[in-house]
């Protein structure tokens, strides 16, 4: 995409915006601001744009736009919390961590994190529960589109938009081999990554089986069975097997009930699988072991000379955002030709150190106590922190930010939350409506020839 088309798309998404946001009604604004911030973030993989900062930036400009108006037309709304504090201060120590070692980081990527992640949170911190209802319908259906898509890239052989095409060959462009079927392609859709369509989708998973998308229950397993095949096409085992574990144990009824229901399901599976030799094929062999599982082992692996091999600055406090590079390059992390840690927790430990660590827990743990109605979405993310450096991709940090922004804003229940001024006094109207009209009756009742 040229330069002067990147401008012509921003300027164009900027006053579309100005026209809606400042003509809806004020109890609405944050719900379709939401719906565009993550849409941008889902259509445009920022990270992967290439040399085209221009449009990198476009999409940052328009998001950082859309947090302006929010906050403009809806600050007041803001709750008032740790969970939000938590975050900007998880934020805030790495960009510390990064200003003390300008050496090892790398500052002008922070802006795509930063942007991404606090206005994801701060915009849907503020939303009133119906507007909730609409943002996580908005992002099942774009979820579901992606996984059509990542379907027709596996059949057909559609191109890989921001990515490069990922083949099963084990060759160094295509970042690795699929890991569930030998021969197949991995499908990105328009993430530029198979774990970020991944993480998508597995996160639309956990809203859907949670009630959050279609109503019946046929609608719900068509989609969840879209998803699912959307994980497989992106050649995720991981993915897979948090999905399956989504649908068995996230059912709406009683907690010790769906535990046990779960581990009953679970063992008539593994029995059944046991009894045919399932165990035994290549395909369980490849989703056991392997180069990829190698890998992310190693990554715990390396957490003993994080600790001790680095100097007491670094342990604490990191060596900032985009740092791991280097690290590769002292041997503190994994060995090989991969450059990435595929495991969130050490990779805050390299970047933010124990500080920031220790803040990212405690922020992940407020957030799973404050979304009691949301946890499959929580865990689809928080789960893949062990197999994925989340946070390092800006629209990673853009899906952690939603959830933060509901647990900043909700006491019980993820999409019932906090009510903002704006629906409290349309409430208040409407009872205030309804207290006239009783009056109203019971005089007439009492005199009525007087009102007649």
């Amino acid at each position: 995409m040229g330069i002067e088309l990147s401008l012509a798309v921003v300027v164009a998404l900027a006053f579309t915006a100005t026209v809606v946001l400042f003509t809806i009604s004020r109890d609405r604004v944050a719900g379709i601001a939401g719906i565009a911030f993550m849409a941008a973030q889902i259509a445009v993989a920022i990270q992967n744009v290439g040399g085209n900062n221009v449009l990198k930036y476009a999409v940052l400009g328009f998001c950082l736009y859309l947090v302006i108006v929010v906050v403009l037309r809806r600050g007041s709304d803001l709750p008032r919390g740790p969970i939000l504090i938590l975050f900007a201060a998880y934020l805030a120590l790495l960009l510390l961590s990064s200003l003390v070692h300008p050496d090892r980081s790398n500052l002008s990527l922070y802006s795509g994190i930063l942007i991404s992640g606090l206005g994801a949170a701060l915009i849907f911190a503020v939303m009133t529960s119906a507007e909730r209802q609409w943002a996580v319908k908005g992002i099942i259906v774009i979820a579901s589109l992606e996984a059509v898509y990542a379907l027709l890239e596996l059949a057909v052989g559609l191109p890989a938009i921001w990515g490069r095409a990922l083949t099963a060959d084990g060759a160094i462009e295509s970042g690795g081999y699929n890991q569930i079927v030998s021969g197949l392609v991995r499908s990105q859709g328009t993430l530029g990554n198979p774990l970020t369509l991944a993480l998508l989708l597995l996160f639309a998973i956990g809203f859907v089986v949670r009630g959050h998308g279609p109503t019946k229950l046929g609608s719900r397993a068509i989609v969840v069975t879209l998803l699912m095949a959307g994980c497989f096409a992106s050649g995720s085992r991981s993915a897979l097997f948090i999905g399956f574990l989504l649908i068995i144990f996230a059912r709406q009824n009683r907690r010790w009930k769906t535990i046990f229901a779960g581990v009953a399901s679970l063992a008539v599976i593994v029995l059944f699988a046991a009894a045919t030799g399932f165990f035994q094929s290549a395909i369980v062999v490849r989703f056991v072991s392997g180069s990829s599982v190698t890998h992310r082992s190693g990554a715990l692996d390396a957490v003993p000379g994080l600790l001790s091999l680095q100097n007491p600055l670094s342990v604490l406090l990191g060596n900032g955002y985009f740092s791991a590079y280097t690290l590769f390059g002292e041997g503190l992390l994994q060995e090989g030709h991969f450059y990435a840690v595929d495991n969130q927790l050490v990779m805050t430990l390299v970047e933010g150190g124990l500080v920031t660590l220790a803040v990212l827990i405690a922020l992940c743990a407020m957030v799973w106590i404050a979304l009691p109605a949301n946890r499959p979405a929580c865990f689809a993310l928080l789960a893949f922190f062990i197999t994925f450096d989340v946070l390092s991709w800006p629209f990673g940090v853009a899906l952690f930010g939603l959830i933060v922004g509901l647990g900043a804003s909700s006491q019980k229940g993820g999409l019932r939350g906090h009510r903002t001024r704006a629906s409290l006094a349309s409430t208040h109207e409407r009872r205030l409506e309804l207290v006239n009209a009783s009056s109203v009756a019971e005089l007439k009742q009492s005199h009525p020839r007087g009102l007649a």
